[in-house]
């Protein structure tokens, strides 16, 4: 039987394979960061990878596509820029994070 650690281990490595699948990190970085096992080698794989690809349809949520549909039909043009803006930068428009 697997031990705590060992379990702790295996969903982490299998978080890492979604982020980068989900295009939140570069896929090489998630394909480097599972092969570490030290934090300092997380931290040089991090130095040396590039920033994640650019925001994919798939990215973008069930419900946010919703919103923004809604918005369009209510010509609420300030909720789509808001829904755009935190869609590029993954930051809230209100400045709330």
């Amino acid at each position: 039987m697997p031990t705590r650690d060992q379990l702790t281990d295996e969903r982490v490595r299998a978080l890492i394979v979604e982020l980068g699948k989900a295009g939140i990190i570069h896929e090489d970085e998630a394909g480097q960061l599972t092969a570490t096992r030290e934090f300092e080698e997380a931290a040089e794989v991090r130095q040396s990878t590039p920033n994640p690809p650019a925001v994919s349809r798939a990215a973008v949520s069930e419900q946010t596509q919703q919103e923004f549909q809604q918005a369009r039909t209510d010509s609420d043009v300030q909720t789509q820029l808001d829904l755009l803006w935190h869609v590029v930068t993954g930051r809230d428009p209100s400045g709330g994070g």
